[in-house]
Parts: C-alpha cells; structure tokens; sequence
C-alpha cells in the first residue's frame, strides 16, 4: 500500500511540475506575441502619423496663408477650413501652422494663434532644418498634457522652407486608437 501511495505522489508531483512549466512556458510566448503586436501597431501609428502630416503640408493654401498679403489673408480661410478637416477625420487632435520663427500662425483650434511659440522644441528646429520629426512631449505648453508629435518642413515652390506644419495627438488617444480593436491574452 505504501508503495502505491508512493507511487501516486511522484506521478503527481511529475504532472505538477510538467503542467506549471508548460504554463508557464504558454504565459511567457502570449506576453512575447502580445509585446511583438504592440511594437508593430505602434510603429504603424507613428508612420501613419507622419505621413499625414506630410500629406497636410503639401496643401497649397497652407503656403499661401504665410504670406502678409491680401492674397494671404483671404488663404487663411479656406487654410483654417483645411486643418479644421484633417482634425475631424482623426488623423490629429490639433494641426498647427507655424511660421520660420516658431510663432503659430494657424491652427485647427482658432483660439490658439498668437498663443503658442515653439521655437527651442526639438521637433521644430528638426523640420525647420528641413527634416520630419516625431517626438512624444511629456507636458505640451497647450494643456499640460502629454502628446505625440509630428512636424514636417512646409516648402515653398522653389524648396526654400516657409513655414512648419505640426499635427499633435494626445498619447492617450494614440493609445486608445492603437488598441481600439486588439484583443490581447
């Protein structure tokens, strides 16, 4: 009899150990896969969200709306209509216009301009020096808030640098948009 009992504890302790490392081992390549899928959807999230913003400064009347002239003032309108649209369709919560200096010419939010000068962020002196950036900001000067940025030079027809176009998004709401329909575990 005790050699049944005996038996039945080292079958049980056997299937015990085997059973947790399996687990375990199933545990740790769910985690893995899930961390490979957040990597991925975050690298997708962040190209599209430079794409757009290179999409909003080829519009032709951003380039306009720099300009002091009668011609220019009449631009802002249909400008401010234009980052007014790429706000709605989600691609930002807001999208700047900002002059060589760093002061914000137009925004999505008519509230802000004057309001906000970037100029020493480094997502605008990269685009100023001609070169699309991202960056995540812990406290935006906006709301205080921490935000995801996209800058991208907005050229004139020679080339020549006239301005940059910023789209932001709130890191929770990327997040949110990047995990909207995952189902991870």
């Amino acid at each position: 009899l005790s050699a049944v009992g005996l038996g039945v504890l080292v079958t049980t302790l056997v299937a015990y150990f085997y059973t947790k490392n399996t687990v375990e081992s199933l545990a740790q390549g769910q985690i893995t896969q899930a961390l490979n899928y957040l990597d991925r959807e975050t690298d997708l999230q962040a190209r599209d969200m430079a794409i757009q913003t290179s999409l909003v400064a080829q519009e032709v009347v951003l380039r306009l709306a720099l300009d002091n002239s009668y011609l220019g003032l009449s631009a802002r309108a249909a400008a401010q209509r234009k980052l007014e649209i790429y706000v709605r369709s989600g691609a930002f919560d807001r999208v700047y216009l900002m002059d060589p200096q760093g002061r914000l010419v137009m925004a999505s939010d008519p509230s802000l301009p004057g309001k906000l000068e970037i100029s020493d962020r480094r997502y605008f002196t990269q685009a100023l020096s001609g070169h699309p950036a991202l960056e995540t900001i812990p406290v935006s000067r906006a709301n205080g808030r921490p935000i995801m940025v996209s800058s991208t030079p907005l050229r004139g027809p020679d080339g020549r640098i006239l301005g940059v176009v910023v789209g932001r998004i709130h890191t929770e709401t990327f997040a949110r948009e990047m995990l909207n329909d995952s189902r991870i575990g």
